[in-house]
């Protein structure tokens, strides 16, 4: 499977499931059942095509100018492309729909209006990469990256994955230095939405968008006891009062069970992301979903920074806890395991795995074991088959050949190997993995000796930081 079959099949059954519901079934057309579903009740906005065409088929009054065969083969052919009309068609279909209130459940993503067509054509490396002219193509890049804002965190996702099967380079900019500036730009975003545990940040976080007890209690407050809330010291010497104490009611994780893991920088979000099992109190059901899917893209974002080709250091505890997110998410080292059996493995390997990077992190786990990252797991899995996914099709994400693109169109191969996915995970095929030289690759001499740290080093964590501004270009 390559991305782009991926990002289709992806939509295709987004779509689907939005419109049948608990009757889609991922994987089928069910092309007769959506268009059926799409002929019943009124539209309160009608396609002017269907309003002018008397003749037109009961499914166009939602806007979807495509017949039940040529859904049909969509699912049936791996070459399949649609037109982007077709595809914004489904942009257009699911707005209605989502106005129409016949999907209370939808993202509110989908009211952006353009949420198929970003996940199939679109994509972080797509706006990066996209004909670049210049003199300077890496400050393009650069600024293109930063501007870059994804239509929700399943785009991210598939941003992420994609940056991980990347293999690609253009003249001036290595692979190494597009890998590099991409997933600090994912992490930047991901450190937008869970890095910020106060005000006045995480007034735009993932965490204002959770369901909070506090806030519907606020709700039913009296004026007076509102401005007695506002007058508290903690609020009232804030630039915006009102503000700050709706910034206290948001449902957010118990920073005192977090530890020095609270105190993230866009470098490191996955061990923030990875701490945050320890806090089951937070990690309701509602929660749960959104947690697994971004920590499973700032797992896969750090493997293709910290792995790979890149220069990058590779201290122990850090290995670990990326190697614990793949078990979790991403795991095919477990053997003798049938390919059909896998979604439901949680064998003492992975437990292992996860309790060496448990311990790695200074969070208070208290009598938290790792059912929540089980949880994670599954909810991840769930929400990918949903979506006509297997783990395996991850795994075997087809490497795009190696190639050198001109700065407008795609040029000569070159000769670089290709990325193992998350082939670090299984310790066998790691001490296999030759060491790469470190002359000529500005990266720094290996040393075994910080591996017993329960942390970084303030010398080691400096040096990462240094090595993440220069190749994304950040002061």
């Amino acid at each position: 499977m390559t991305i782009a079959q991926l990002r289709l099949r992806m939509t295709l059954n987004h779509f689907k499931r939005l419109v049948l519901g608990q009757v889609h079934v991922p994987k089928l057309a069910q092309g007769r059942a959506l268009f059926g579903e799409l002929a019943k009740g009124d539209n309160p906005t009608p396609r002017r095509a269907y309003l002018e065409n008397e003749q037109a088929r009961p499914e166009q009054k939602f806007g979807m100018d495509v017949d039940p065969r040529t859904w049909d083969s969509w699912f049936k052919s791996p070459s399949a492309r649609p037109k982007t009309t077709n595809i914004t068609a489904l942009d257009d279909v699911a707005l209605d729909w989502h106005r129409a209130g016949r999907s209370p459940s939808a993202p509110p993503e989908l009211l952006k209006g353009s949420f198929y067509r970003e996940l199939v054509f679109g994509g972080l490396l797509k706006k990066m990469l996209t004909d670049v002219r210049s003199d300077d193509p890496r400050k393009i890049i650069q600024g293109r990256a930063a501007e870059y804002e994804p239509v929700s965190p399943l785009h991210l996702h598939v941003d992420a994955l994609e940056l991980l099967n990347f293999r690609e380079s253009i003249p001036d900019v290595s692979q190494e230095e597009i890998v590099a500036i991409g997933g600090a730009r994912i992490f930047d975003i991901l450190f937008s939405w869970w890095g910020a545990l106060e005000y006045p940040g995480i007034l735009q976080s993932a965490y204002a968008g959770f369901w909070s007890e506090e806030r519907e209690a606020w709700k039913g407050l009296s004026d007076a006891d509102r401005e007695r809330r506002r007058l508290d010291p903690a609020f009232v010497w804030q630039d915006d009062p009102e503000a700050a104490v709706q910034a206290s009611l948001l449902h957010k994780p118990n920073r005192t069970l977090l530890g020095q893991e609270a105190q993230a920088v866009p470098a490191r979000i996955y061990r923030l992301l990875f701490a945050i099992g320890c806090d089951s109190d937070f990690l309701r059901e509602d929660v749960l979903p959104r947690w697994a899917l971004d920590l499973a893209t700032a797992g896969a974002a750090a493997v293709a920074l910290f792995y790979g080709n890149n220069p990058y250091l590779r201290p122990h505890e850090e290995q670990l806890i990326l190697n614990a997110i793949d078990a979790m998410m991403f795991g095919r080292h477990v053997d003798g395991v049938a390919a059909e059996h896998r979604a439901n493995l949680w064998g003492g390997d992975v437990v292992e795995v996860l309790r060496g990077a448990m311990n790695s992190c200074q969070v208070d786990w208290g009598l938290s074991d790792n059912s929540n990252f089980y949880r994670a797991r599954q909810a991840y899995r769930a929400e990918l088959l949903a979506l006509g996914i297997d783990v395996d099709d991850i795994y075997d994400l087809e490497r795009r050949k190696p190639r050198q693109r001109s700065q407008g169109s795609a040029g000569t191969a070159t000769t670089s190997p290709p990325k193992q996915f998350v082939h670090f995970v299984d310790p066998r095929r790691t001490a296999a993995r030759p060491e790469r030289p470190d002359e000529g690759t500005g990266a720094r001499p290996r040393d075994d000796s910080h591996h017993d740290a329960r942390h970084l080093s303030d010398e080691d964590l400096q040096w990462l930081n240094e090595r993440v501004r220069g190749l994304t270009g950040e002061n």
